[in-house]
């Protein structure tokens, strides 16, 4: 009995070290009232021999995400403009890909230029 819980308390520690927040920044190309389109070529092409394709990222926006600006100060919405650096902050699995480039926004965070 005690080894099961100790194995079970393993797998626990063992999965949830796996489970963490994605990163990346990149350029805001459309602000929608429910998505964000953001410039992630660089993303995509991180570690590979890459070509001058761009590539563009859907960044959904739920209640749940929040806006900061670099200082941690709370912010709208309404703050960023196209053209604006972003880093988002996302808890997908999947990272940002060639294959996939959608991801669900815990956080965003207005970048200063």
């Amino acid at each position: 009995m005690i080894k099961r819980f100790i194995l079970f308390i393993f797998i626990s520690f063992s999965v949830t070290g796996c489970i963490g927040l994605n990163t990346f920044d990149a350029k805001l190309d459309i602000r929608g009232e429910s998505t964000f389109i953001v410039d992630c070529s660089n993303e995509v092409n991180r570690g590979k021999n890459s070509t001058d394709e761009g590539y563009s990222c859907t960044v959904k926006i739920t209640e749940k995400t929040t806006f900061r600006n670099e200082n941690g100060d709370e912010i709208r919405i309404d703050d960023f403009t196209e053209g604006d650096y972003v880093r988002v902050i996302h808890s997908d699995l999947l990272g940002i890909s060639r294959e996939n480039r959608e991801v669900k926004a815990k956080e965003i965070i207005l970048l200063n230029p």
